[in-house]
């Protein structure tokens, strides 16, 4: 899969993305009846989330993943919303805006000099409004 978030570009094989995990819900409220059961309140969407998770190498053939990771980090810090696409062939299909909201980094496998052969990574990001909207959903889009 190759995907366009803001600057940062995930393709073989800098920085591939692995697996993709999608969450779309809706906000239901339950309100206590006395003798009764609860009424549910449908509040509307609540926000879009994604998961992303990819392994490099970066002795090898990704030497380019350091430096995105470390941007990634740096985009998380910043709460900055960036522009998502999905990349294919010489177009793009843009996917809204979002915010990295948590990047993990586990690195494996290391060498004599300190340098990881394995890193594994993890990001999660969430849809960004900017005010009460009608969310369009993931189903579908990422395939």
């Amino acid at each position: 899969m190759r995907m366009a978030l803001g600057s940062f570009r995930f393709l073989v094989p800098s920085f591939s993305i692995d697996k993709t995990e999608e969450k779309v819900s809706g906000r239901v409220a339950r309100q206590a009846v006395v003798g009764a059961t609860p009424i549910t309140h449908l509040l509307g969407p609540d926000t879009d989330t994604l998961s992303w998770s990819s392994t490099f190498f970066p002795l090898h053939m990704n030497k380019g993943g350091p430096a995105l990771l470390a941007g990634l980090q740096e985009a998380t810090r910043l709460q900055t919303p960036l522009p998502m696409m999905n990349v294919q062939g010489l177009t793009g299909f843009p996917l809204g805006r979002w915010i990295i909201t948590e990047v993990g980094a586990t690195r494996d496998r290391f060498v004599a000099g300190g340098s990881a052969q394995v890193i594994e990574v993890s990001l999660s990001l969430e849809r960004y409004t900017s005010q009460g909207s009608s969310s369009g959903g993931l189903l579908g889009i990422l395939q």
